[in-house]
């Protein structure tokens, strides 16, 4: 008999830093930006866990955020 994992995936608010500066970005550059916000993604009944980045889509090019940290990703 083979067990099954349940995965639990919760939704990642943003931080506030990093809102206002997705908002700052969009005001004065006039672009058009998707928002993706972040998942965590948990194996219940063991101890692994998947933090999924917030997602920033700007002209095409996906920036990848984690909350609290100052640098970022790209991915073109």
């Amino acid at each position: 008999m083979i067990d099954m994992l349940n995965v639990v995936k919760e939704k990642i608010e943003l931080s506030p830093d990093l809102r206002k500066k997705i908002n700052w970005e969009s005001k004065y550059t006039f672009t058009s930006i998707t928002l993706e916000k972040g998942t965590l993604i948990k194996l219940e009944s063991t101890n692994i866990a998947y933090v999924d980045t917030h997602k920033v889509i700007i002209n095409d090019i996906k920036f990848l955020f984690f909350n609290g940290v100052d640098c970022f990703y790209i991915n073109f």
